[in-house]
């Protein structure tokens, strides 16, 4: 027998059976790593806009004695190099109606402020990644030029050897803050072939303490060689840019100490990565309420800008490994 009289969930409408979460998911925001390594410069008030780094050339060996009772020799002579930057002024902003903020289910204009924060963050981040992308020594992994790049060109310890071996041999130093370990910055792809090239995997295993302490067990990435490695899907990919315009090409950063620099933002970001004090704000955030669009106040505004610039202080101290992936395209 069917009862007919039973009122069932499907008789409802969709809104009477629906609960509604007045919470935002976690937004998929990217690892900002390009600003970390860099030497920084903060601009107080009326200490003007640019700004220009010098930098003095080695003197070399002195190998022939001096002939007794007189001078020998030149007279040395010491070169420079200079490298300047003037950050420029970036920022976006966002009009929210009346209605929208007080009849909507959602506090917007405290959603809306993070959001833009982290536009802002990402904006500095892609600034300074692109500078890098044209800047430092290029290292075609497998070959000699980007446009040779095969799908097997894929990063390997040989690779992270070579490109050491130039650091060194142009005698770029380490970064304290790493306790005096290179940095590597790899895209998520290229991290999956580093975690599997036999000769890194051996350090992890062989070298690391057993079990899930291991850095190949962990989360983080690890180190080898002296190179710490961090994981971004920031890093640029070229699309199409290997052998016959089919590859893409994946560019990664093996970075030594005062080997870029940025101006403005990046210096202020510091004191959030590293512990600081925050007394700076990285983003000036600007809010304006409804009170602030006469005569009806329909609007309000939201808003963020930042000072950015980077610049490469020395190409020899910056190694731009250009890669496939085993993954294969983005």
């Amino acid at each position: 027998m069917v009862d007919v009289g039973v009122q069932k969930l499907g008789t409802l409408t969709g809104a009477q059976h629906t609960i509604l979460v007045a919470e935002s998911l976690t937004r998929a925001v990217p690892v900002f790593i390009f600003n970390r390594f860099c030497d920084k410069k903060l601009f107080d008030p009326n200490e003007g806009n640019s700004i220009t780094y010098t930098k003095f050339t080695a003197l070399s060996a002195v190998t022939t004695a001096l002939n007794e009772g007189e001078d020998s020799g030149t007279a040395q002579t010491i070169s420079s190099a200079t490298a300047s930057l003037t950050p420029a002024r970036y920022g976006a902003h966002q009009y929210i109606s009346w209605d929208l903020a007080k009849r909507g289910i959602f506090d917007v204009a405290s959603e809306y402020a993070p959001r833009m924060g982290e536009q802002a963050f990402l904006s500095a981040d892609t600034l300074t990644r692109n500078v890098l992308n044209s800047g430092g020594t290029a290292q075609y992994v497998g070959q000699t030029a980007r446009a040779s790049i095969t799908s097997s060109d894929i990063f390997t310890e040989a690779e992270l050897l070579k490109g050491l071996s130039t650091l060194w041999t142009n005698k770029a130093r380490p970064l304290p803050e790493l306790g005096n370990k290179y940095a590597m910055i790899i895209h998520p792809h290229v991290a999956k072939d580093v975690k599997v090239d036999p000769g890194l995997r051996a350090i992890w295993e062989n070298v690391g303490v057993r079990g899930p302490a291991n850095e190949l067990y962990g989360d983080a990435m690890g180190s080898a060689h002296g190179v710490m490695f961090f994981v971004t899907d920031q890093v640029y990919i070229n699309l199409t840019g290997g052998s016959g315009s089919t590859v893409d090409v994946y560019y990664n950063f093996l970075i030594g100490r005062e080997s870029y620099m940025t101006a403005g933002l990046a210096g202020e970001l510091l004191e959030y990565w590293e512990g600081g004090t925050g007394n700076r704000a990285p983003i000036n955030l600007k809010i304006y309420d409804f009170e602030d669009y006469p005569p009806y106040g329909q609007k309000m505004s939201i808003a963020w800008l930042i000072d950015h610039s980077a610049v490469v202080l020395d190409s020899n101290w910056i190694i731009r490994f250009e890669c496939a992936a085993s993954m294969g395209g983005a």
